[in-house]
């Protein structure tokens, strides 16, 4: 298999486990997830592809987890995102608490 169509797989199968979430699609986003340490990928991308899943799937803090050591301009945008939807969700609680 070519270089060119090796990364083309890659870059649909991680664009897939993205999207996935989106249509309520868990188990095979959870697959993806899964597999993707056997694609190869360095660490940060890695680290942003795995947060960007699991902020998906509506796992914010796990998705913070993952990137956790990674200090580049897209974790610093992806974690930005991800407390601000955790802030949201905390006004949201103490409103409907009372």
């Amino acid at each position: 298999m070519s270089a060119v169509l090796q990364r083309e797989i890659k870059r649909i199968l991680v664009e897939a486990a993205i999207a996935a979430p989106n249509y309520g699609l868990s188990a095979p986003t959870q697959g993806l997830l899964n597999a993707l340490p056997a694609l190869g990928l360095d660490r940060e991308t890695r680290a942003l592809i795995t947060a960007m899943i699991r902020f998906g799937l509506k796992k914010p803090r796990g998705a913070l987890k993952a990137l956790k050591g990674i200090d580049n301009e897209e974790a610093h945008v992806l974690r930005r995102s991800i407390v601000e939807c955790l802030e949201e969700i905390d006004r949201k609680k103490r409103a409907w608490m009372g």
